[in-house]
């Protein structure tokens, strides 16, 4: 149910009986009104502001499960790889619940190096499949979703001398 500027929501409709919400204390900011719902039932879902339990709720941006693998060997003679794969599982996008983000599966990177003496040469490949993906999604109170792409496969060369 959405407020109109006089509507009155009683808290008989919610969780808690002693609360009520005047839907003209969020709309006139400006003017110092106490509303007496507690801020933890409402809820901007648009340009909309409505009452909502959030109890139970998960909070945003934390996956259930997160994943990592990782496969080193060293050789003797000074030559070492090592591979590993992450995935970061589904998180929910708001305080609300209200939407998802599926998250990735299994990036992998690649590291390649040899040593010897003083010296070091090494070779890292991150995303070394190139997969496309977002490495971050937001959404704002007015409920629009931000997507950061994550980088494509980048490679770097290092040398490096110990002495």
């Amino acid at each position: 149910r959405t407020l109109s500027p006089r509507t009155r929501w009683n808290a008989t409709d919610g969780p808690d009986a002693d609360d009520q919400f005047d839907s003209e204390c969020i709309q006139h900011r400006s003017i110092r009104q106490i509303c007496t719902l507690p801020r933890r039932l409402l809820v901007r879902i648009g340009p909309v502001v409505v009452p909502f339990n959030r109890s139970g709720n998960r909070l945003p941006f934390v996956p259930e499960q997160q994943y990592g693998v990782l496969l080193g060997w060293k050789s003797p003679s000074g030559w070492s790889a090592r591979l590993a794969g992450n995935t970061w599982g589904e998180y929910w996008l708001d305080n609300a619940n209200s939407e998802k983000y599926e998250g990735w599966e299994w990036v992998t990177n690649l590291a390649v190096g040899y040593q010897k003496g003083g010296h070091s040469l090494n070779l890292n490949i991150d995303n070394l499949f190139d997969k496309h993906y977002a490495i971050e999604v937001k959404k704002d109170t007015a409920g629009k979703v931000t997507y950061t792409a994550a980088s494509p496969r980048t490679a770097m060369l290092t040398y490096r001398y110990g002495f």
